[in-house]
């Protein structure tokens, strides 16, 4: 209970996390928007609750599965074997998928970012992406089977290059797997751009309500027989209520006279906001227009309504889709990193993070109201670099501060309880008057609310 809860959090999501996973159907990409789960049951209280996700389909056929970030995990058929025993693993398995872009998320993962060079020397990382892919079948951990890779495309909004890493066995160190790793455009952005223009063109025209027949109405007649309009014979039996100001116009008035002289050739809607036309009507020597609304009643009127109601849900599921890809459009980012795995376990987009003009300093930290701070863990977080940099107790003389940038300092208590300090704090502590390997101390301000997500931790950074 000395170090923080992350360490449980890591290990409940990729062991613990069987339940009400969600299935993906055969031939088919998943999204997220259909119902994955949290990793961690919402009961863990006094954890960081991380963004994993788990996702259940049958192995038999290829697949691929989208999250809610946009990343895309390409799985080929018949891809996993028994870890333990090698055997071929077949029915239904269980992908874990977690994958880390924020300073809150990659510090509450709790995966460590520095790497050993050639030289033995320690480095921190500069992370352009990081995620952390597993497999289960009941109790079983698989593993992928030999000749088979899982392409990962991993959403970033990082340009540049960056080099490709898988952590070590030990879970202490990294890997380099690749050099020269460039992004390449996010080609799934155009194809949801389009998907989105599609659905508002197709979207129905929203309807305007029937104006129900009240006793006393005076109603007329419009003959349709013999006019060839598929649209307007649907007309035919519709009784009509004129709208208009002149009642002289009105075909009520000698409904008979009327159709033996007149023929309806063109009807448009009006802006009124009940249903009503503007009805034209031609003879041999003049045309006649005028408003009126289609009366319905009884089993006509019931007809009516039930139309109404059934382009009212087509309206509202084609602005729910529209909704959906609106959303997956923010998530989504302008760039891809993609490369094969044939390993499941933490990879990462890195390199290292270098400050010539860091000072390194003996740091001590003070956090008002704490009663325990051990196993404390502080966080530098420089604005213009994409690097969390973790310091413990035993690594607190090596603190190291660029004081001519935007710097943020995050601590987090075994109980979850914020202590930060923001740039200007940081700034008015005049550090860039100090001698390297002076001791400074920083006295961090507490957070009434402790963070039990990333998400909040991302909040908290940003308000700094």
């Amino acid at each position: 209970m000395k170090y923080i809860s992350f360490l449980l959090t890591l290990a409940l999501l990729f062991t613990a996390c069987q339940s009400n996973p969600v299935a993906i159907d055969d031939n088919r990409t998943v999204t997220n928007e259909d119902n994955t789960l949290d990793n961690v049951d919402a009961a863990v209280a006094a954890t960081f609750l991380t963004l994993g996700k788990t996702f259940k389909f049958m192995t038999n056929r290829s697949r691929t599965i989208k999250t809610d970030k946009g990343t895309r995990i390409h799985i080929p058929e018949n891809a996993f074997v028994d870890k333990l025993n090698g055997n071929p693993i077949s029915g239904e398995v269980f992908l874990k998928f977690a994958e880390f872009h924020t300073n809150g998320e990659i510090i509450a993962s709790q995966i460590p970012m520095v790497y050993t060079n050639e030289a033995g020397e320690k480095e921190q990382f500069e992370s352009a992406g990081m995620f952390e892919i597993s497999a289960f079948q009941d109790d079983r951990e698989l593993a992928l089977a030999d000749g088979k890779e899982i392409e990962v495309e991993l959403v970033s909004d990082v340009p540049g290059n960056f080099n490709f890493y898988q952590l070590n066995d030990d879970r202490l160190d990294w890997e380099l797997k690749d050099t020269d790793c460039y992004p390449i455009k996010n080609k799934y952005l155009e194809e949801q751009e389009e998907a989105l223009e599609e659905a508002v063109a197709s979207q129905p025209v929203q309807p305007k309500r029937p104006v129900p027949y009240k006793k006393g109405d005076k109603l007329f007649d419009v003959k349709m027989l013999h006019y060839h309009n598929s649209n307007l014979e649907a007309l035919n039996g519709i009784l009509w209520k004129y709208s208009g100001d002149d009642q002289s116009k009105n075909p009520a008035n000698n409904q008979k006279e009327f159709n033996s002289k007149y023929k309806l050739v063109y009807m448009a809607p009006t802006d009124a906001e009940f249903l009503e036309y503007e009805l034209t009507f031609e003879s041999e020597k003049d045309t006649v227009e005028l408003r009126a609304v289609p009366i319905f009643k009884g089993k006509i009127l019931d007809r009516e309504n039930k139309r109404f109601a059934k382009v009212l849900k087509q309206i509202q599921e084609s602005m729910e889709r529209q909704r959906k890809i609106r959303n997956q459009l923010k998530r989504e980012k302008k760039l891809l990193r993609v490369f094969k795995i044939d390993e499941l376990d933490v990879y990462n987009y890195d390199r290292q993070f270098k400050d010539p003009k860091a000072i390194p300093m003996f740091a001590s930290f003070e956090f008002s109201g704490a009663s325990e701070t051990e196993g404390i863990m502080v966080y530098l977080i420089p604005s213009e670099k994409r690097a969390v940099v973790r310091y413990t107790p035993g690594t607190f003389d090596r603190f190291r501060l660029n004081p001519l940038e935007n710097n943020k300092l995050i601590a987090i208590l075994p109980d979850n309880t914020i202590y930060a300090l923001s740039n200007n704090d940081i700034r008015k502590m005049r550090l860039s008057e100090k001698n390297s390997g002076e001791k400074v101390n920083f006295i961090l301000k507490k957070y009434n609310q402790p963070a039990k997500r990333a998400e909040e931790l991302d909040e908290v950074i940003a308000g700094l």
